[in-house]
């Protein structure tokens, strides 16, 4: 996608209310946090609408910059979650981040890039975390609380679970 693009089309709009963010802005957001959380390699971070990974790169950039070798890489690859509702918005933040790790490790070997490619299929997934009900909600163990079960029972006629 172009830079400064921030609709697709007014359709995903209508349908998912997809606007990206341009990259200005997620850098001046970024630079928002304090370096710590970049420089420590462990630090976690969740993009619950990573479209086109825009904020997952910049995290990634800034989180490399403190990276000695592919290993530290892998580490702060590692640390990096996204999910989108959109099937190719999935794709094309792994291919983006696979493509930044790669730039910042060109003479990365073989196991290396494998081994990046199989975090990016385990961290950056394609499910809706606005519906406290999907696998990926109860699997990663990220809890709704019972006023938001309520709120979304209002909004979008959406059963509970019976543990809420």
């Amino acid at each position: 996608m172009p830079k400064n693009t921030q609709v697709k089309s007014k359709k995903r709009v209508r349908d998912f209310g997809e606007v990206f963010t341009n990259e200005p802005e997620v850098k001046a957001m970024c630079d928002l946090i304090s370096d710590d959380m970049y420089s420590n390699l462990t630090k976690t971070f969740l993009e619950p609408a990573c479209g086109d990974g825009v904020f997952l790169i910049e995290i990634l950039k800034r989180k490399l910059a403190y990276c000695r070798d592919e290993r530290d890489g892998l580490k702060a690859l590692n640390c990096l979650f996204g999910v989108d509702i959109q099937a190719d918005n999935v794709e094309v933040t792994r291919r983006n981040l696979l493509a930044v790790y790669k730039e910042h490790f060109p003479d990365a070997n073989n196991f290396a890039i494998t081994f990046a490619r199989a975090i990016l299929q385990n961290n950056i997934i394609c499910d809706d975390l606005l519906n406290p009900h999907t696998e990926t909600v109860r699997a990663w163990g990220i809890a709704a609380d019972e006023g938001y079960v309520r709120y979304l029972k209002k909004k979008q006629k959406i059963k509970s679970p019976k543990n809420f």
